[in-house]
């Protein structure tokens, strides 16, 4: 799946948006709003962004578990070639040990992605705190290309502000917008 990024001046516009996607046969809960305004969204039954697509628990909660078994294993190894633990200390009791190093990385790291927006939305993080609507479009990477083209045709004034995949990819930090316009802010 991809999901494509349309950020709107309003939840108004969002509305227009979201109606004419819903026409052209995209499923209700493939579409998402993230606003200030969420009384606005609910107002127009515009489904709000999930508290995983919101937050960036997942991405850094995968990142810390990375970290979490990379340190066990070296430590691991390090205990093992240095003898610093007795021979009774076997596989078993070693792999426990890289699982409790992985969780409590995969839950520090999620404690700290609870606290920031997705890294895929934070570069819009000034123009939603001033008003305006960001609007996920979740589609088939075949017809990512349509839907952008009937978005373009039927609204020009709504650029395709960004696009990445659905899944999240641990080793990615955050994404740089794509403007066709360079230097001028995205409506």
């Amino acid at each position: 799946m991809k999901r494509l990024y349309y950020l709107t001046r309003s939840v108004e516009e969002a509305d227009r948006l979201v109606k004419d996607l819903y026409r052209y046969g995209v499923g209700e809960w493939h579409i998402r709003g993230l606003s200030q305004d969420d009384a606005g969204l609910y107002h127009h039954h515009i489904h709000p962004a999930n508290f995983f697509q919101r937050y960036d628990l997942v991405h850094l909660g995968e990142r810390g578990a990375i970290a979490g078994f990379l340190i066990s294993l070296l430590w691991s190894l390090g205990v093992h070639f240095m003898h610093l633990i007795p021979a009774s200390f076997g596989t078993a009791e070693t792999m426990f040990t890289i699982l409790i190093f992985t969780l409590f990385g995969a839950w520090s790291g999620g404690l700290v992605g609870i606290s920031r927006l997705n890294y895929r939305i934070s570069r819009f993080s000034e123009d939603i705190a001033s008003g305006a609507c960001l609007v996920l479009v979740d589609t088939p990477r075949n017809q990512s290309h349509k839907i952008a083209q009937m978005v373009e045709k039927k609204h020009p004034y709504f650029i395709l502000a960004g696009c990445s995949s659905t899944f999240t990819n641990p080793f990615s930090g955050p994404a740089q917008r794509h403007d066709s316009t360079k230097g001028v802010r995205v409506y």
